[in-house]
């Protein structure tokens, strides 16, 4: 397995037609030149090659949560895809997870400080009690899709016959 670190909006950070799995999970929302960014990832793609994207959706769920891991944006649904499609990429899935538990959740913990959440996740029996309904509850969600979810997984494929993503 090859892993590659740097800057992907850089030119030359990524190899061209190589990949033949991209697996890009919780990133593109940290990159300030996301554009820049996803073309990169798809010229990365052999032809037939797929990439595999999760980020979180929804500006309106926008928390202090976001501002403290260094979030440049939340996508609105379908905005991901477009972009795919954009750069010739064809998407074989698009699923918005994360309604309705998740979407509870994260708007609770954005209204406490990421220090105050990660203190109140080290005490007590009544937190691991909580924390193990809360993922049992996410996991749950995780297997329907619906417009009211807070997080994306899109799966798009390079297509056979193609030099590459068209810009």
């Amino acid at each position: 397995m090859d892993v590659y670190t740097g800057d992907l909006s850089a030119p030359g950070t990524l190899p061209r037609n190589y990949f033949h799995t991209v697996v890009c999970s919780e990133v593109l929302e940290h990159v300030p030149d996301h554009d820049a960014a996803l073309t990169a990832l798809g010229e990365s793609l052999r032809p037939g090659g797929r990439l595999f994207i999760t980020v979180p959706l929804r500006q309106d769920l926008w928390t202090q949560v976001d501002d403290a891991v260094g979030h440049q944006r939340r996508y609105e649904t379908g905005e991901l895809a477009r972009m795919c499609l954009d750069r010739g990429l064809a998407v074989e899935a698009d699923l918005n997870t994360g309604f309705p538990f998740y979407n509870a959740y994260y708007r609770l913990l954005g209204r406490k400080s990421p220090e105050q959440t990660a203190e109140d996740a080290t005490t007590g029996l009544k937190t691991r009690i909580v924390t193990g309904v809360a993922t049992a509850l996410f996991t749950a969600e995780t297997r329907w899709s619906t417009p009211w979810g807070g997080r994306e997984a899109l799966v798009a494929r390079r297509p056979i016959g193609r030099r590459g993503p068209q810009r």
